[in-house]
């Protein structure tokens, strides 16, 4: 498999963490954190690692489903949260700035980059010009919907069930993404773009987890021709 492009510039993984319990990561310390088990909790393991903790011993690492109902309920001291999406639900449920401490994993070096476009290496020798086509339409449709948040989440809420679904969430979250595609400050020139730091940062949790167990390039893990031939067309 090799990558085509990075959608996120950004990882949007962040802790939420209710104050009155937690208002530095050094007390996360004996504290239980809702997390993504089988893989997704690597961030946290990172972090506690950077703060001189072990995330076996000191603090309990608790399987987080799809929900939050393990911070409403008190049983989560802090849960994963993806910014477009599980933080709004805290906001949702009552809970404002006061209420909360945020842990962002990018801020801290130990976010992970997540939503990249990526393909077969056989398939793409064999259909570069369709990959370019593709990942030049695909960078067009971002762009876009991050200049047009609401009117992408319109046409997200028009597809959904309405009876599990919230217009107001949806408007959020397309913002919150717009932010990750687009960061403030930068423009539509960075949409698809990949930013090689941010890659060897991604690699280098994921070797010092196990998760690879050889460290490639970044070249090795890009193939780069693709966007550029996309962004020149």
């Amino acid at each position: 498999m090799v990558g085509l492009s990075q959608i996120f510039q950004d990882s949007p993984f962040v802790l939420v963490c209710n104050k009155e319990k937690i208002s530095s990561i050094e007390d996360l310390k004996g504290k239980t954190i809702g997390a993504w088990l089988g893989g997704n909790e690597l961030p946290i393991r990172a972090l506690c690692n950077k703060y001189d903790m072990d995330a076996d011993l000191d603090v309990t690492l608790a399987t987080q489903g799809t929900t939050i109902d393990g911070f409403l309920d008190g049983s989560f001291d802090a849960y994963s949260a993806m910014t477009y999406n599980e933080l709004l639900l805290a906001y949702e449920n009552g809970y404002t700035d006061d209420d909360l401490y945020l842990i962002n994993m990018s801020d801290e070096g130990c976010g992970m980059l997540a939503d990249m476009l990526f393909c077969n290496e056989e398939w793409l020798a064999e259909n570069h010009d369709t990959a370019v086509k593709f990942l030049k339409a695909t960078i067009k449709g971002w762009t876009y919907a991050c200049e047009n948040a609401e009117e992408a989440a319109e046409i997200t809420y028009s597809y959904m069930d309405k009876e599990n679904a919230d217009y107001d969430h949806q408007l959020a979250g397309a913002a919150e993404v717009a932010k990750l595609v687009m960061p403030e400050g930068s423009d539509a020139s960075i949409v698809g773009s990949i930013d090689k730091d941010e890659v060897q940062n991604t690699l280098d949790i994921a070797m010092e987890y196990e998760v690879i167990t050889e460290m490639p390039a970044v070249e090795d893990v890009f193939d780069t021709s693709v966007y550029e031939d996309a962004m020149a067309e």
